[in-house]
């Protein structure tokens, strides 16, 4: 959506041509796909997803599976065409001129959103970025698990922790991704991780046990480790496969930073 709503429905699921989940009473908000409430991507991302071969509930008020493969399988499609999800994130519209003409934002990444045409701009090419432009270009340092980290006896993640913070997202995607991706592997393997099984499968045990209560925050925290699970081995045994985007490893780690804290705690 050019401009973003809080009411409109986001994600409509229908059955049979019928909505099932996903009304502006009830909208239904993957934050796998939308992010948070309080995201872009959930103002501006809607859709329809037609599900036939999926069964309902009695009352045909919401679906009998969970859902959350699905809404990733999605995510990636998003992500691989223009990279839709850092759109909705990244457009702005700026104030109308003199001439009632709107005038958008130019730190917006190169793509379209409704049909009108963006321009980007790296921050690494010119200092009259935005401060939000700047934020997407890095991960985000967080204080808290500096602080984490800081309280461990291992200089590894530390280190590779503050490189994660200053490497660009958009001007070395491949190498931030595997980046991560040892960063998550090293901390699983001072947790005790053997051989045999892969920091995914490990992680995934520590987050149903962390997030035992809260359903939706295991569903996104496993979902980001799968991610950078997949990506990140890809990369490092295929020939041919690459990643052309970082961007979204800056909130990959917003949902982590929670979980990462409460593992260099056990250590």
């Amino acid at each position: 959506m050019r401009i973003g709503s809080y009411k409109q429905p986001r994600i409509r699921l229908l059955r049979n041509k019928r909505v099932i989940e996903g009304t502006s009473i009830k909208p239904n908000l993957p934050e796998s796909i939308t992010g948070t409430k309080n995201k872009y991507g959930a103002q501006r991302i809607y859709g329809e997803i037609h599900l036939k071969q999926f069964s309902v509930n009695y009352q045909k008020t919401g679906f009998n599976e969970d859902l959350s493969g699905v809404y990733s399988g999605i995510r990636e499609i998003l992500i691989d065409k223009n990279n839709l999800i850092q759109q909705a994130e990244n457009y702005r519209l700026r104030p109308k001129n003199t001439k009632g003409k709107d005038i958008r934002d130019e730190q917006t990444v190169e793509g379209k959103v409704s049909g009108h045409d963006k321009t980007s701009q790296s921050s690494e090419d010119s200092g009259t970025h935005s401060k939000k432009s700047k934020t997407f270009s890095r991960i985000d340092k967080s204080d808290e698990l500096s602080k984490a980290l800081g309280r461990t006896k291992n200089n590894k993640l530390p280190k590779l922790y503050n490189s994660l913070c200053i490497v660009s997202l958009r001007g070395h995607p491949i190498l931030m991704y595997v980046g991560v991706w040892s960063f998550l592997e090293s901390l699983a393997n001072l947790m005790g991780k053997n051989d045999r099984i892969s920091f995914e499968s490990f992680l995934s045990i520590k987050v149903n046990v962390f997030y035992k209560d809260d359903k939706q925050k295991k569903l996104d925290v496993r979902n980001v480790i799968s991610d950078i699970h997949g990506k990140g081995n890809s990369i490092k045994h295929s020939d041919n496969r690459y990643i052309v985007d970082g961007g979204q490893l800056h909130n990959d780690f917003e949902v982590l930073e929670e979980f990462l804290i409460h593992c260099l705690n056990e250590l």
